[in-house]
């Protein structure tokens, strides 16, 4: 999906009702949602209102959470989220609108064996 211009705080709550409208348009009712920012976790899980753009995306998050049997959603570092770096990437690239793939891109197959395997990494 390609949003235009806007911060990675907006992208992050983007990726997230993205995310929710996939899950939900597959009829998964027990879902994991893992996110690198820290922030906007916290705030998703407080219930943490804020202004702007991101305030509508908030309210289609929450409306989209009460439709799972369960959710749990969790931090996870960067490092061990590379899948969600090559989606976000390849998403930025696009003209615009939102593209559902019947067979997963090329490329990021071994990129989520490296997600699954969780190699350890040093942080700087």
């Amino acid at each position: 999906m390609h949003i235009g211009s806007s911060s990675s705080f907006i992208a992050e709550f983007w990726g997230c009702r993205e995310g929710l409208r996939l899950a939900h348009s597959l009829g998964i009712h027990q879902l994991i949602l893992e996110m690198d920012s820290l922030l906007v976790v916290q705030m998703i899980q407080g219930r943490k209102r804020t202004e702007g753009m991101a305030s509508i995306l908030f309210s289609d998050i929450f409306a989209m959470l009460n439709s799972f049997d369960s959710c749990i959603m969790q931090h996870t570092l960067r490092e061990g989220n590379f899948a969600a770096d090559f989606m976000a990437s390849l998403g930025h690239s696009l003209l615009h609108g939102t593209v559902y793939y019947q067979a997963p891109p090329v490329g990021i197959g071994v990129i989520l064996q490296g997600d699954i395997a969780g190699p350890m990494l040093c942080r700087n």
